[in-house]
């Protein structure tokens, strides 16, 4: 069976265009995944984290997988880690991001995964990625159109990255 999920790619340490370019190569070769669209690339300051952290890019992907919810976050955790992502905690800066925000129309509260991502609502660095990607997108949870959460002032805030944005996007 197969299943589409959205992916937020997110980097904030080191060369950032070159981690999410990274990552999406990665994505891009799991077994049983195949790539449908992508965003443009984003800019945002860090939210709720120290005074000087460096902002984020922030990358949407759809993709079609034969994987379980379970077995894409097991693979995404498993670039993160070859990309130098050492820890898992909030409110950290990263060197890639790979958060799984919508999984076809499930919804899971495991230890593990939470989908759709708990957060989502409230970041506009997510939902204007997605949105470009598909702007019909439902939260399943609400039912309600993920465009109608955004304003005017989250279009001040996330700005889309032109120059030097990775290649292929």
């Amino acid at each position: 069976m197969t299943n589409t999920a959205y992916i937020l790619l997110g980097s904030n340490l080191g060369d950032r265009n070159k981690y999410l370019s990274s990552a999406m190569a990665m994505i891009k070769k799991i077994p049983g995944l195949k790539h449908c669209g992508s965003s443009s690339v984003y800019s945002s300051k860090a939210e709720q984290m120290a005074c000087g952290t460096p902002s984020f890019l922030n990358q949407a992907i759809k993709i079609n997988t034969e994987l379980s919810s379970f077995e894409l976050l097991t693979a995404l955790e498993k670039i993160e880690k070859a990309l130098d992502r050492t820890d898992k905690g909030k409110q950290l800066s990263r060197t890639i991001d790979l958060d799984i925000l919508l999984y076809d129309t499930e919804i899971i509260n495991a230890e593990r995964l939470t989908i759709p991502h708990p957060e989502l609502l409230n970041r506009a660095f997510a939902l204007i990625p997605l949105i470009e990607i598909d702007p019909r997108l439902v939260h399943p949870l609400t039912n309600k159109r993920l465009k109608d959460y955004l304003n005017d002032e989250d279009f001040k805030l996330v700005r889309q990255k032109e120059e030097n944005a990775p290649a292929g996007y």
